[in-house]
């Protein structure tokens, strides 16, 4: 069984332009969409929060010079 990629992105990612691109590649968008989209598309939520988790860890990891 096939399983699409998924492209993990924020709001700012969130045209129709994209979306349309991503999925021409075979790709799922799982993008949140802005507060102006007239009409709502659905994302996989639980797999952004972990899109979160990972840029927070980068955010933390940097601090810390010497890693």
């Amino acid at each position: 069984m096939y399983q699409a990629q998924s492209e993990l992105a924020d709001k700012g990612y969130d045209s129709n332009a994209f979306v349309s691109f991503m999925q021409e590649q075979q790709m799922r968008a799982v993008i949140p969409p802005t507060r102006n989209r007239t009409e709502r598309r659905e994302y996989d939520e639980s797999l952004y929060k972990d899109r979160n988790l990972v840029e927070r860890f980068f955010s933390r990891i940097k601090h810390f010079r010497r890693i």
